[in-house]
């Protein structure tokens, strides 16, 4: 059969707007994990922290937390929120996976996800989300807590993202009294965390200028502590620190990979009186490939080409 060159220039701009459509990968993950978060006091006003159980000095009035937990492809996915007013009780939001490799490639088991068994990985489309919070900062073990979101895309024409966050609890809004004292109490917050923040693209997707590749994770911790008035009985000074990372495949690389790193806030020095503790924590990613415009232009020129060409072949 001889062809045009009208055709022939159709089917060929249909190979040249799908050669670009091949298999590509992206991926976004973000872990934060928070261990023994506690609470040492300096007593004495020397600088240094004194060998104290923090429960003589600060006594909580209420205390409230929440953890969620949500992701979807494409829009379509699933949430999952818990809480918990306890000061040692756990919210525990079910693990949301949103992928055909549910159960299969990535593990349902709630909760057993750990800075070793991340998903991380561009071998097919999924979003993943889980969170989990417990303890008391002023218990013998402290609190824990762990963020986590995983996105990752194999094939084009997709957008993924995966949510996760603890909030209001690790926010545990703690309402506070610190009990008077000779002088100001000095305040330091001491943790151990794990953290992985890392965003990935392909070589081929970020050089073809046809696709629109992004990739990004974030994951952030703080601790605020300021004065509450709402009884009345408002303490004085207040304690601000916390963690933040973040990634993404523009410009330098500057994903982090640690483990059984020390956080400390330094002594910050407190009146007796009320006070509010809030903690949130918080993991996200979000990956995209698609084609830009222009790309899905020329291959929708391609088809009508292709369509052409069977018309006239038929009559």
């Amino acid at each position: 059969m001889k062809m045009s060159k009208l055709t022939k220039s159709f089917i060929a701009a249909a190979a040249l707007a799908s050669s670009g459509f091949a298999n590509a990968g992206v991926i976004a993950t973000s872990y934060l994990e928070i261990t023994e978060l506690g609470i040492e006091l300096d007593v004495d006003n020397d600088g240094a922290i004194d060998d104290v159980d923090p429960n003589d000095y600060i006594s909580i009035t209420s205390f409230s937390r929440t953890a969620g937990a949500s992701a979807d492809i494409n829009g379509v996915g699933g949430s999952s929120t818990k809480a918990n007013g306890d000061p040692l009780g756990t919210a525990d939001p079910d693990l949301i996976c949103i992928s055909a490799q549910c159960g299969s490639g990535i593990s349902l088991t709630n909760n057993t996800v750990n800075i070793s068994n991340l998903v991380y990985t561009d071998a097919f489309d999924y979003a993943v989300a889980d969170s989990s919070v417990t303890g008391s900062a002023l218990s013998t073990d402290g609190a824990s807590g762990f963020t986590y979101t995983d996105a990752g895309l194999s094939t084009f024409n997709n957008t993924a993202g995966a949510q996760s966050n603890i909030t209001n609890g690790l926010q545990t809004t703690i309402n506070f009294s610190v009990k008077p004292t000779a002088g100001p109490l000095g305040v330091s917050f001491t943790a151990i965390f794990n953290a992985f923040v890392d965003a990935f693209a392909d070589a081929a997707s970020l050089a073809d200028s046809s696709i629109t590749t992004i990739a990004s994770a974030s994951a952030n911790f703080q601790i605020l502590v300021l004065p509450d008035s709402s009884k009345g009985d408002a303490g004085s000074g207040f304690i601000a620190d916390g963690l933040n990372f973040s990634d993404d495949v523009e410009g330098s690389d500057t994903g982090v990979n640690l483990v059984g790193q020390s956080l400390a806030t330094g002594l910050s020095y407190v009146t007796a009186g009320d006070y509010q503790i809030n903690i949130n924590q918080n993991s996200t990613s979000a990956v995209e490939l698609v084609p830009e415009p222009a790309s899905i232009a020329v291959l929708g020129l391609g088809l009508l080409g292709l369509a052409g060409a069977t018309y006239r072949r038929k009559a």
